[in-house]
């Protein structure tokens, strides 16, 4: 969903922190580039952020993840802008709002016990990533950091997942 503030056209987006044990989920697309990432997704239209939220869960992770997931909780927001136009859904926007939400996960779905032991394991049974881990604070943010090293517009992200993930850290939610 577009929305306009201060001249800049938004796609609200909805980043989601899953925590098991003190640790935080993080998922790769990438099996050739060590691209790390929490799952996210716009809102779309007529949508709420927990509608969204639990739909990029089932579209990310998978149908069998769904059960597993505590109420979310809201972290925080913060805008990022582009310098060139994205289109989604045909609309333009150059700028996004990501509103963080962290959830509980309450174990694993069973099939994950096998393969979610290591960041270097895969493929993950999941409908979008070829990799998923649990990771510790630093372990979380050392993966992610490693993306701006070969994508610079990903700096920025990181930058913002750092403070969100910090402010679980803050709260000892994770380790």
């Amino acid at each position: 969903m577009l929305k306009v503030r201060q001249g800049l056209r938004y796609r609200d987006t909805v980043g989601i922190l899953l925590v098991l044990d003190g640790q935080l989920l993080i998922v790769s697309n990438t099996p050739d580039k060590p691209y790390w990432d929490v799952p996210q997704g716009g809102v779309e239209q007529g949508e709420t952020d927990i509608d969204a939220f639990f739909r990029e869960s089932r579209q990310e992770l998978g149908k069998s993840w769904l059960s597993y997931i505590g109420k979310p909780i809201p972290v925080g927001e913060r805008p990022r802008t582009y310098l060139k136009p994205f289109v989604r859904g045909g609309e333009k926007f150059n700028a996004k709002l990501y509103r963080y939400y962290v959830a509980e996960l309450r174990g694993l779905p069973s099939m994950a016990a096998e393969w979610i032991t290591s960041p270097c394991r895969g493929p993950a049974p999941t409908n979008q990533f070829n990799r998923i881990a649990l990771a510790c604070y630093d372990h979380a943010l050392s993966l992610m950091k490693t993306r701006a090293e070969y994508e610079p517009a990903a700096a920025c992200k990181v930058d913002i997942l750092q403070e969100m993930v910090g402010r679980l850290y803050a709260a000892r939610i994770i380790q």
